[in-house]
């Protein structure tokens, strides 16, 4: 019945539960003798061979796998339908179904005779629970960045903004043009109006601008326009609160 002298790992296109057994428990240097043996039932398996535990285990998961309709199986070979009575010694597994049922139940285990190396180095697939936390998480991620995006935008708005105005009134007093009472007036409260925006909120309490007080604001723009004429950090700081007064005065 058994082809005892073949090779270990030749493909087959259908095998018999204890060559499954034994080539599953990498015991192929010992098959002549486990085949001799006699009974392959998973409890005689354990008796003569205690020191392989993994053979009587292996046979006991494949007679559980068939009586459970979890593996298709055949005789002599030859398919049957599911549910037929064959003895032990003479069910066949064919090849691709053995595969399959090895992929789907024991994902972990790639045995030489039925993965090859590519396979064996490949990943485990993982789980639909294990994909659908990566996909929730990576959902959570875009959110994020979506958000940290429309801050960004926003931040540039604002900017721009000051830096509009940083020019204008550069610009001034380049020129030396004397500034009236009105535009005096007018540039404080330009001044405090963006300050209240930049360091305000939305309704839905996110900040407008990354700049969480006057010192940091104040600290930025002299670090990176300082040598500007009229751009220091007192210059700043009298500017800002003359506006932050325009503001609440009006």
């Amino acid at each position: 019945m058994y082809d005892k002298g073949e090779c270990e790992y030749s493909f087959k296109p259908f095998y018999y539960l204890i060559e499954v057994a034994i080539r599953w428990s990498q015991l192929q240097d010992h098959q002549l003798r486990i085949l001799r043996s006699g009974n392959h039932s998973p409890r005689r398996l354990s008796i003569a061979f205690p020191h392989w535990p993994h053979l009587s285990q292996s046979m006991e998961k494949l007679i559980d796998a068939i009586a459970n309709d979890d593996l298709a199986y055949g005789e002599l070979g030859v398919s049957v339908t599911r549910g037929t009575r064959v003895p032990q010694d003479l069910i066949t597994i064919r090849h691709h179904d053995l595969k399959a049922w090895m992929t789907q139940f024991f994902p972990e285990e790639k045995p030489p005779f039925l993965f090859d190396a590519l396979e064996r180095s490949a990943h485990t697939a993982i789980s639909i629970e294990a994909f659908q936390v990566m996909k929730a998480e990576l959902l959570a991620l875009r959110i994020q960045l979506a958000e940290a995006e429309k801050r960004r935008a926003q931040q540039d708005e604002v900017n721009s903004t000051v830096l509009v105005e940083r020019d204008r009134l550069r610009m001034m007093i380049e020129e030396q043009s004397p500034l009236s009472e009105r535009s005096v007036c007018s540039y404080e409260s330009v001044i405090g109006a963006m300050l209240q925006v930049i360091f305000g909120q939305t309704p839905t309490g996110k900040p407008y601008s990354v700049f969480e007080n006057q010192e940091s604001l104040v600290t930025t723009i002299v670090a990176h326009c300082g040598h500007v004429r009229g751009i220091s950090k007192r210059s700043l700081d009298n500017k800002f609160a003359a506006g932050r007064r325009r503001v609440k005065d009006t």
